[in-house]
């Protein structure tokens, strides 16, 4: 479990795939002994908020099973957005240009590539029109709630999220990657091939373990907010 004291570099060296989390709230690598509370404290961050969010991200079984009146709301929203903004300026990107690469590297008469590519796009879209629901609508219903919520008590119980449809695009993720490795057809460049398939699973990665904060923590909040006004 992380705490305060925990030194950030023990957290990336046995969780590398958490760097990118800490490089959105502005931290980067040459971490020295600093701890996870004095990197909190020099960015004016709330340490439990690093704490939960490291936890979060790191631990399939950490759930935070209380409120806290100092959690603030507004650094998980602006979290999730520098999230969302790696996706559409680095993750996406990163896999158009890789599997555009891949294309023109095989046949179209003798590859199901094509296929796979237009799955791909699918899978696309309904993500970009989820960050887009997120930030355009939710996130703002979310801050105005807590504008209008009394404060929160810090042992006040976190009710179960209602389900959404993160669990229908993670598994169209999965899907993708798997019509990758097992049903693609034809000859092709295999390291374009593996660089397609290394660029869909950072994605899924980060997409699942990102989808915890949102759907444990902040969906959670947002209906105990709404439930108190």
């Amino acid at each position: 479990m992380i705490n305060r004291d925990t030194p950030l570099a023990d957290v990336v060296l046995a969780e590398p795939s958490v760097l990118p989390v800490l490089n959105r709230l502005g931290i980067s690598l040459g971490l020295g002994d600093t701890t996870v509370e004095y990197a909190a404290s020099a960015l004016t961050l709330d340490p439990q908020f690093l704490v939960t969010i490291l936890n979060t991200y790191t631990d399939v079984d950490y759930f935070p099973e209380r409120a806290f009146s100092a959690f603030s709301l507004e650094q998980m929203v602006g979290y999730l957005n520098k999230t969302y903004v790696y996706y559409t300026r680095f993750l996406l990107p990163n896999i158009d240009r890789h599997f555009s690469l891949l294309m023109a590297t095989v046949d179209a008469e003798q590859s199901n590539l094509n296929v796979i590519k237009a799955f791909y796009e699918q899978v696309k879209e309904e993500l970009l029109h989820r960050i887009a629901a997120d930030v355009n609508e939710w996130f703002p219903s979310v801050l105005k709630h807590a504008k209008q919520a009394s404060p929160l008590e810090p042992e006040t119980p976190l009710p179960a999220a209602d389900d959404d449809d993160s669990e229908s695009l993670e598994n169209k993720i999965d899907d993708l990657k798997s019509m990758l490795v097992i049903h693609l057809k034809g000859d092709h460049d295999s390291n374009l091939a593996y660089a397609v398939l290394v660029a869909i699973n950072n994605l899924q990665r980060d997409f699942r373990k990102n989808n915890r904060l949102r759907n444990r923590i902040l969906r959670p909040i947002d209906k105990l907010l709404k439930s108190l006004q």
